[in-house]
């Protein structure tokens, strides 16, 4: 919803569906900034190469629906209400560096034949509205993205209230999604089915070095 705030400030490139592409027009984002990705398809940055694979969004809306299911067709300029936001298409972000692979999964969503012989050193497991889902999902969800992968360190996110000002991170209302059942939940599979795999909590402005093979637990 910020990608054109945050293209403006850094220059970045913008890589995204059609919708993401209108967000990033109504914010003045210059043409050649943006790239509508073609899914599948590798995209090199320095030593970096972003891949964007088709996934479902998770199911969490009415009925089991896509919230905010749609596109954005014209350029969304701001102030806008919430209901002129649409999902506009889900990817599984596949981020590939010569020092290891990284999956990022911003939605709970999955699919059983996403991932045909892909392995990975690390996940970001996007967790926004799993405990709704019900824990058989959420066991699918791990085996999909981490059991089936072969990583070795996985850390959750979309778990926090992005309704609050940058910076403060708390988590989400228990009724839209529970991250201490989550958290119980991710454990049990990881003990279950992936002993070696280590959890993670993502801490706001504390970097990281994802491609460094944990130390052993005493």
């Amino acid at each position: 919803m910020d990608v054109g705030a945050i293209a403006n400030r850094t220059s970045a490139s913008v890589l995204g569906s059609e919708s993401t592409a209108q967000i990033a027009r109504g914010a003045g984002v210059p043409e050649d900034q943006i790239t509508i990705a073609v899914r599948n398809s590798p995209y090199p940055f320095g030593r970096f190469t972003v891949t964007l694979l088709s996934s479902p969004h998770a199911p969490i809306g009415w009925r089991g629906s896509v919230p905010m299911a749609g596109t954005i067709d014209t350029p969304l300029t701001m102030p806008q209400p919430v209901s002129a936001w649409r999902e506009g298409g889900s990817y599984l972000i596949l981020i590939s560096h010569p020092k290891g692979t990284t999956i990022v999964q911003g939605s709970a969503g999955f699919s059983n034949y996403l991932l045909p012989n892909i392995s990975a050193d690390v996940v970001m497991l996007g967790v926004g509205g799993l405990a709704s889902l019900g824990r058989g999902y959420a066991e699918q969800y791990w085996q999909s993205l981490v059991t089936a992968t072969g990583a070795h360190s996985v850390y959750p996110i979309h778990f926090d209230d992005f309704t609050k000002p940058f910076g403060k991170i708390v988590p989400g209302p228990k009724f839209i999604s529970n991250i201490e059942t989550i958290a119980e939940w991710l454990e049990g599979f990881r003990n279950t089915w992936d002993n070696d795999v280590q959890l993670f909590m993502p801490e706001f402005g504390r970097p990281v070095a994802i491609y460094a093979q944990p130390a052993p637990e005493a």
